[in-house]
């Protein structure tokens, strides 16, 4: 009797933790990329796992507050990141990292993939990433652009680009990717280097100009907007972002496995991967393996790179 009471508790959390809601943190504002796609895949999630998932924005910090609260709370599977390239690897230009991805957070999978864009506001009066170079090249001081916080792949492909192509670009912080196409649009700020997702709709209601992605190549759902290496001198530049779901570190395997099916199944719904790639985001829906793969390999390139360029945590 007494071996049977020291069982139930763990026979009961469970069941317990599975009938509480999820609680999906998205650590930006609302608006962007991460929080649209954390807001496309958690109904369809919710349904697989009969779980309700709410999506709760913690912004601050480039995604750092956000990862912070999710690394401390209880590993039993209802609570979650949907972290961006970003807060993984951005903390580790710090002294003293507030965390590691790699040792603090267990990987669920990557859920989408997108190019970064470098957008216009019409009233600059350039149509191509040429000639914004060129016009960069004629002023006396850096050109502004908005960027999803300092020390991130915003950040970091902009400043790539203006190494490669000569000209000097400044960055302007926000806290999140909605907030900043928010400014892209008003032409508070002339340029924004941010994640295809926020910025694709205002491009086809002609309210910004899409000059480039980032990505190596064109992207299967922008085929009509250049990619930066076909421009002289940017022959190299390709970056692409990643948002994918973690946990914190010692959750359940039975955990994750559950989860992780729960996302692979709602990526693979068609309406949610049309949905998807009308913000020229792409489905990706990989591996626990496979995510803490590629969070490992891109690790030492993203912080090389970062050191090379001057660029600061934000």
């Amino acid at each position: 009797m007494i071996a049977r009471r020291a069982l139930l508790p763990l026979i009961a959390a469970p069941a317990m933790a599975q009938s509480r809601p999820v609680r999906l943190v998205v650590p930006y504002a609302p608006g962007g990329t991460t929080d649209l796609a954390a807001r496309a895949l958690a109904p369809a999630m919710s349904d697989a796992l009969g779980q309700v998932i709410v999506v709760e924005n913690r912004p601050g910090a480039s995604g750092i507050i956000g990862m912070e609260a999710v690394m401390r709370a209880p590993p039993d599977g209802t609570t979650l990141v949907m972290a961006a390239d970003t807060a993984v690897y951005q903390p580790l230009l710090r002294p003293q990292p507030p965390y590691d991805a790699r040792r603090d957070f267990a990987p669920i999978g990557i859920a989408v993939v997108q190019p970064l864009v470098m957008a216009a506001h019409p009233g600059l009066g350039v149509t191509s990433l040429a000639g914004l170079i060129a016009l960069a090249r004629q002023r006396a001081e850096p050109m502004h652009y908005a960027v999803s916080g300092l020390g991130g792949s915003h950040h970091l492909a902009g400043a790539l680009l203006a190494e490669m192509a000569g000209i000097r670009l400044s960055p302007v912080a926000y806290r999140g990717g909605g907030p900043a196409v928010v400014d892209l649009v008003a032409g508070t700020v002339p340029l924004a280097m941010l994640g295809s997702g926020p910025v694709v709709p205002h491009a086809r209601d002609g309210r910004v100009r899409l000059l480039a992605v980032t990505s190596a190549r064109r992207s299967p759902s922008l085929p009509d907007v250049p990619a930066a290496a076909e421009t002289p001198g940017l022959e190299n530049l390709a970056v692409e972002q990643w948002f994918g779901m973690l946990a914190p570190r010692t959750t359940p395997q039975a955990s994750i496995a559950r989860l992780q099916a729960a996302m692979a199944g709602a990526l693979s719904q068609p309406p949610i991967r049309r949905a998807l790639a009308e913000l020229a985001v792409d489905a990706v829906g990989g591996t626990p393996e496979d995510f803490a793969q590629r969070i490992e390999a891109e690790a030492r390139i993203w912080i090389d790179a970062a050191r090379r360029l001057g660029i600061t945590e934000g």
